[in-house]
């Protein structure tokens, strides 16, 4: 309030931006990877398990996308 008053403009800003995020694009890929395993992860030691070999198993092409969408993220931003 007292920015206001001062003058300071407010930008509109999405208090959760996901999509400007890359890592929850790859934390919601590595999950449908692990729930789609057969047989599930039974405790929180399969699950880490499950949880590096499909990370290890990611190709380095997905990554690198999510990676380079930075710009297009960071440049939406910065049009609002």
């Amino acid at each position: 309030m007292m920015m206001l008053e001062a003058g300071v403009p407010q930008m509109e800003w999405p208090a959760l931006s996901p999509d400007r995020n890359p890592i929850e694009n790859l934390w919601d890929q590595l999950s449908r990877c692990v729930e789609g395993r057969d047989p599930a992860p039974q405790n929180l030691s399969d699950l880490r398990a499950a949880l590096e070999e499909e990370w290890k198993a990611m190709p380095q092409q997905t990554i690198s996308r999510l990676v380079n969408s930075m710009r297009r993220c960071c440049q939406a931003v910065l049009d609002i």
